[in-house]
């Protein structure tokens, strides 16, 4: 029954987050992640490209597949999946807090158990997981790191270890876990570590091959901005993390403001400020002395801090040294160490229990609030920025999302926003130029895009844009040179290769047209529109035969273009083939009767016929 109701009223307050748009990381995880479109071949969903937030997390990657292959790019089915994990994760905290208030010897073990669990379950700081669908990842973990230690309670060994490898393939803080259960087993069953590891050898051993697995799994950190490497000191960060660790204490106890992005930013002069180290400090260390004055307390303290260790500690994550989706599974030992001391201050259960229920209650209903805000990507970065004005990256964000629905002022004026705070944010000044292009400010546009090349040497996108902005001006040895490097750049980027064929045509160099155009096919062989440049740059090359070959590819994807029926025709003509020129271009005038060119062309090999 008690499980029973964990799982309705979390299915309640959830109700209103399968409306929630995808937002942020969503989009290269979900929307541009071709690795989880199909659930075939079978390892193909386990396999994603490098360099996104699923790389070298091959379990959660394939979750998505599953994602998608229930609702394809509607958001429903990646939040009932979500919120399918959040239920489990949830049951088996209960699982796991029913049986330790047992083994403690404490009366009425299920009802203490299962009010921590709900209330964990409804607290409003779990939507940053739940709601928020790419941090599926952290309910992920915490649902195999809690089976990692359910199972060992239950001495289902192997299955416990199974669970703590599932766990590093979905998210690396579950490196974590093997400890956490030795610190179990110590408090709970052994009563040393030294009889844990006596008793469990080889159990602990199976535990540990997790940590040879994630090395084996792991890579590109660096690229999500990870590592010392990522441009912060290691010791700037952990001072900076002592503060984040505080807001995350205050926001169990009091969940309000909610914020989607903290912004990348660290602040020195806070880093060093006096009172956050030595609190920190005293609070890990009053932790540690627990373990042996109050066994239980202490494991539960230990605990918070040891899962935030991997992301709040001294490894920099510049881009994302705070957020809230880190405080899913610690926010379990906050609420077990306020009840537990709540049930000895009250001295009696059913205090307890009121006081949880209500707290309940009142987290259910910031829950529904909450994901509110997630309904739409522009109202959750309207949310954002009302409560982080000086975060950068989340006007420039709110500026993109707001130029997608088509509101180019008031994008214009978030992008500006941004530049205020944070002049040198490349990804503003080209969106900002993308604004200004689509409000006929090309001067301007180009400016931004100039600077976005300047910051951002290594990206493809502004100079594509650039280009094409200077084939408008005239400037083509300039567009030329720019679609040169953004192709460069990015070895997939078939607009850049597109675009720098069309300039090559333009500048009457025909022969490197083709082969712009050539790459630009091989990247995307579905492309009609290609095929058909293909065909006009190999023609004007005066290569003939590959040029027919060409448009008849093109129109073997997209029969009902006229213009490249006349494209065809005309290439026939060239090759002296009229009486296939005239079908051409009779073929053409049948898809559009208006069109003058293929009449005009159809007259002239008609009359060559009839000479003939």
């Amino acid at each position: 029954m008690a499980a029973g109701l964990l799982a309705a009223t979390t299915l309640v307050a959830y109700g209103n987050s399968f409306a929630g748009a995808f937002v942020f990381d969503d989009n290269p995880v979900i929307r541009n992640n071709p690795s989880i479109t199909s659930l075939w071949p079978p390892w193909a969903p386990f396999l994603p490209p490098p360099g996104l937030a699923v790389t070298g997390r091959p379990i959660l990657n394939f979750s998505f597949a599953l994602s998608h292959a229930l609702s394809g790019t509607e958001t429903w089915g990646y939040h009932a999946l979500n919120l399918a994990v959040h239920v489990l994760a949830g049951l088996t905290l209960f699982g796991v807090l029913r049986r330790t208030f047992a083994l403690m010897g404490k009366s009425g073990p299920t009802g203490l158990a299962a009010a921590i669990a709900l209330v964990w379950l409804l607290h409003p700081i779990q939507t940053s997981t739940v709601t928020y669908i790419s941090q599926r990842s952290e309910a992920m973990m915490a649902l195999f790191v809690l089976l990692t230690l359910y199972c060992f309670i239950r001495e289902w060994f192997w299955l416990s270890v199974l669970s703590c490898l599932c766990g590093v393939l979905t998210k690396e803080v579950a490196a974590t876990a093997p400890i956490i259960v030795l610190l179990y087993d110590r408090t709970f069953v052994s009563g040393t570590f030294r009889e844990a590891v006596m008793r469990h050898r080889r159990f602990y051993l199976g535990l540990a091959s997790s940590w040879l697995l994630l090395a084996l799994v792991e890579n590109g950190l660096s690229e999500r901005g990870i590592g010392a490497g990522a441009g912060t000191g290691w010791a700037a960060y952990g001072l900076a993390e002592c503060r984040v660790i505080l807001d995350y204490l205050r926001l169990a106890a009091w969940p309000h403001p909610l914020v989607l992005d903290y912004g990348p930013g660290l602040d020195p002069g806070s880093a060093v400020l006096a009172p956050w180290f030595p609190i920190i400090l005293v609070l890990g260390g009053a932790s540690i002395l627990a373990l042996w004055r109050a066994p239980a307390a202490g494991f539960a303290a230990c605990s918070f801090f040891l899962i935030l260790a991997p992301t709040s500690s001294v490894v920099p994550i510049v881009l994302q040294p705070m957020a809230e989706n880190r405080v899913y599974l610690p926010l379990a030992a906050v609420l077990t160490l306020a009840a537990a001391g709540l049930d000895n201050v009250l001295g009696g259960r059913r205090r307890t229990l009121v006081l949880l229920g209500g707290a309940a209650v009142l987290c259910a209903g910031a829950t529904v609030s909450r994901n509110r805000n997630y309904g739409s990507e522009v109202g959750i970065w309207r949310d954002t920025v009302a409560k982080r004005p000086e975060n950068a990256r989340a006007h420039c964000n709110l500026g993109t999302v707001l130029l997608q629905a088509g509101n180019r002022t008031e994008a214009i004026g978030e992008f500006e926003k941004c530049l205020g705070i944070s002049p040198y944010y490349a990804d503003a000044h080209f969106n900002l130029g993308l604004a200004l292009d689509q409000g006929g400010r090309r001067g301007e546009a180009i400016g931004h895009y100039e600077e976005a090349v300047r910051l951002k040497p290594g990206a493809s996108k502004p100079r594509n844009n650039l280009g094409i902005d200077l084939v408008r001006e005239g400037r083509l040895d300039e567009a030329i040179a720019s679609f040169s490097e953004a192709a460069r750049l990015d070895p997939a980027a078939a607009d850049a290769r597109q675009n720098l064929g069309m300039a090559l045509l333009q500048a009457g160099r025909s022969p490197e047209a083709a082969n712009a155009f050539s790459e630009a096919v091989r990247l995307r062989p579905r492309s009609a529109e290609l095929r058909n440049l293909l065909g006009i740059g190999l023609a004007q090359a005066g290569r003939l035969p590959e040029a027919i070959a060409a448009f008849g590819e093109a129109l073997r994807i997209d029969p009902r273009s006229a213009q490249t029926h006349v494209n065809l025709g005309s290439a026939l003509a060239n090759a002296g083939r009229m009486d296939d020129a005239a079908a051409e271009f009779t073929a053409a005038l049948g898809i559009d009767p208006s069109s003058e060119d293929a009449r005009t062309r159809l007259a002239m090999a008609l009359k060559v016929l009839g000479m003939q």
